[in-house]
Order: C-alpha cells, then structure tokens, then sequence
C-alpha cells in the first residue's frame, strides 16, 4: 500500500473513532499528518480533562502482513521535577506491576506519561465496543493512578508513602 493510501486509511479509521468517542460524549480533533505533524493523530479530550492521542504506531509496512499497531497516549504531568526524578522512576515501577493495561513512563523530555500499544487488523475496523472498553479501560487505568502520581511529583507526598498507598488497594 502506498504512503498516500496508508495515510488516507489512516484518517478514515480516525474519522470512525471520532464517531464512537462522540457517542459517549467524548470531544476530539484529527490533527492530520503535515510537515509539523508526522503521522495522523485523534485527540481526544474528556470530562475530567484527560487528553488522549490515538494513531497507529508507524513501522515498516512489510513488517506484519495481517496486523498494524495502535496506540494511546496520554501525558500525565508535561515536566516532572527532576529532583524527584528517582523517586518518580521507583513509582513507574510500581504502577507498572499493578496497572491492569499500558504503562507508564518517564522520556527523555522529563515528561511522565502512559500508553498503551496493541494489534488491531490491518484491514478492519475496530468494532465500537471493543475501541469503547479499550478507551475506558486506558483511562481508568490512567486515571486511577494520576493523582498519586501529581502528589508525589510535587513533594506533598513521598515516594514510601505512595507505595504504601498503592499496597494498600
């Protein structure tokens, strides 16, 4: 398949998603793939304020015959504090052992986020239900753990205290 084609594809699978976020009272934007913008991106953005990107994950197109990868992404503090860079990466551990999908990380931009990328046909649609509970299983998943997260970036909380709060649940 061609860049051009791939690319539209690309769109229309957004387009539909868009239409599926709409129905559960979700708003978001494509941001189509430019010069700025590499690949296309559906951000999404919910009630509680949670900005989600979703697109497809590029890689060689020869790489899987019946498979793409998609992805969601989602910042949860833009610049940690770097004094707190090790205990945040203690915390990325933890929350990693009990998150029930995706993970979460620290890049090379200081920014602490969470993922999470899974297989979806290279030719299908994803059905409704199915993108819906990965949404709300993603944001659950995310959101559960932001406020532990914000609290110990901050300093109001310290990283004993929040793995004590995470043995707790």
């Amino acid at each position: 398949m061609n860049k051009e084609l791939l690319n539209l594809k690309d769109q229309q699978l957004l387009n539909e998603l868009k239409g599926y976020l709409e129905q559960i009272d979700v708003a978001s934007t494509i941001l189509e793939s430019s010069v700025e913008i590499p690949h296309n991106i559906l951000v999404a953005i919910t009630a509680k304020q949670a900005s989600v990107n979703i697109m497809y994950v590029p890689i060689a197109e020869d790489q899987f015959e019946d498979i793409r990868l998609f992805q969601l992404y989602s910042l949860v503090i833009n610049k940690i504090v770097i004094e707190r860079k090790e205990d945040l990466l203690l915390l990325v551990n933890e929350l990693n052992n009990r998150c029930a999908i995706g993970s979460f990380f620290i890049n090379d931009l200081s920014e602490f986020g969470f993922k999470y990328i899974y297989p979806i046909s290279r030719v299908d649609m994803p059905s409704k239900s199915s993108f819906i509970d990965i949404f709300s299983l993603f944001l659950n998943s995310m959101m559960s753990f932001k406020e532990l997260i914000i609290e110990t970036n901050n300093g109001t909380l310290s990283i004993a205290d929040a793995i004590k709060k995470l043995s707790k649940e």
